[in-house]
């Protein structure tokens, strides 16, 4: 009754040959998932990331007060047979947001937007593992902007992503 919640656009392109093809985004070379201890159940862990394995790789942590606004992750679902681009989608909203390593402590923080372009009509990783990163841009007067990006166990690039974020700290 308050107005509009949510709103979602889709745009769908079939695979069609083209004289350019590169790829612009870096390899992270972040190493083999099976050597990481995987993330527990904490206290300020939202439900719905306790349906993924999850490996912190390096950056800031959240609430910790930190500088580093450059997270990454490796994380694979509970469930092997969520294999299904949407199964790919819902993993892809597993990180919080980039700019919660600056937060000393927990606050609420709300997406406003949140934009993702698929590179490939088929994505594939080995052992369900993807690496995923999550990099704030800028934060200032309540809001954040973000960077988010998948690559598979490959290093290849599946998607990449922009994200608006309301801070309330």
């Amino acid at each position: 009754d308050k107005g509009l919640a949510a709103r979602a656009v889709f745009a769908f392109g079939a695979a069609r040959a083209s004289a350019v093809g590169a790829n612009f985004i870096e390899d992270r070379g972040v190493g083999d998932p099976s050597t990481l201890e995987r993330l527990g159940a904490h206290q300020l862990t939202p439900a719905f990331a306790l349906n993924f394995d999850r490996c912190f790789v390096r950056g800031g942590l959240p609430y910790s007060g930190s500088n580093d606004c450059d997270m990454y992750f490796w994380v694979r679902h509970r469930d092997p047979n969520a294999t299904s681009i949407s199964a790919l989608l819902a993993l892809a909203d597993m990180p919080p947001p980039a700019v919660i390593p600056l937060f000393p402590q927990p606050a609420p923080l709300s997406t406003m937007t949140w934009t993702l372009n698929f590179l490939t009509d088929h994505p594939k990783t080995e052992g369900g593992w993807w690496l995923l990163q999550s990099r704030a841009e800028n934060a200032a007067e309540g809001y954040s902007s973000q960077d988010m990006f998948v690559w598979n166990r490959a290093g290849e690039p599946v998607i990449a992503g922009r994200q608006s974020v309301a801070i309330f700290l």
